[in-house]
């Protein structure tokens, strides 16, 4: 299944780019202005144990991870995994920032925040953000004909769409259109 695989992808370079965050790095600010690292963190972790839930029509609990956030992210992705090979689950209306839709529209919208939410990470470590590009073009292309260039109603889960510097990278490109400052 495509979207799964998509998943996977944008699971990875969270991942990636969680393990080369260190201790020391957690209480640094974010391009994610309300949240630091840990907390960004965390929001990767919670958000794909959010998605697992909704998948299998329960209602999502507000717990709080960390520190161990790369073995809670792998186990968050394998029941997300389990819940969408569950018959019917991506056939499910599930409760989103947009209203009730579609499972695979809440996928798609998790695929997202792992890939910018990756980026304020990498960004406020001082990591690379040239990761992905194939996924984050896709979407990028994909929130771009849901979502429009035009400015979002407040208040919004994601930010006002902003453009990307010159030579930015596609995750850069990504960013900028969920309202990321470089």
């Amino acid at each position: 299944m495509e979207l799964v695989t998509k998943f996977d992808g944008a699971v990875a370079v969270a991942a990636e780019v969680m393990a080369r965050v260190s201790a020391d790095q957690l209480n640094l600010p974010t391009p994610c202005e309300e949240w630091n690292v840990a907390e960004v963190a965390d929001h990767i972790v919670g958000g794909v144990a959010n998605l697992a839930a909704r998948l299998r029509g329960e209602e999502p609990t507000e717990e709080a991870f960390g520190p161990e956030f790369l073995a809670d992210l792998a186990a968050a992705a394998a029941a997300t995994r389990a819940a969408c090979a569950m018959s019917g689950a991506i056939d499910r209306r599930v409760d989103t920032p947009f209203g009730e839709q579609p499972a695979t529209v809440l996928i798609n919208l998790r695929i997202a925040e792992l890939l910018v939410h990756s980026w304020d990470l990498a960004t406020a470590t001082g990591q690379p953000t040239d990761f992905a590009p194939e996924l984050s073009e896709q979407c990028l292309t994909q929130w771009r004909t849901i979502l429009g260039e035009s400015a979002r109603p407040e208040p919004s889960p994601i930010g006002q769409p902003l453009q990307a510097p010159p030579h930015a990278t596609s995750a850069d490109r990504l960013a900028a259109f969920f309202g990321r400052k470089s």
